[in-house]
């Protein structure tokens, strides 16, 4: 399930994934923005960062997992911007 949360910020609810289930999926997306769509922004590829969180067994706290999510990105989009 995909969804906007806000702004240009959107969440992912990958049920019945594994960890590396979710790493695959975030690359698979990171590639794509990479790709860019040439016909609608003439060539301009997208940038994203991306942060994740997993729950263990099956009661999720869905709050603090957005919560951890969201803090895990803007490690990374930090991380980004040093480079």
């Amino acid at each position: 399930m995909i969804g906007r949360l806000g702004g240009d910020e959107f969440g992912a609810l990958l049920t019945r994934s594994t960890s590396t289930g979710a790493k695959r999926v975030i690359g698979d997306l990171l590639a794509a923005l990479r790709r860019g769509t040439p016909d609608i922004l003439g060539g301009t590829s997208l940038r994203a960062s991306i942060g994740s969180a997993t729950a263990p067994g099956t009661d999720a706290d869905y709050a603090a997992l957005l919560s951890s999510a969201e803090g895990n990105m803007y490690v990374r989009k930090r991380a980004d911007a040093e480079r």
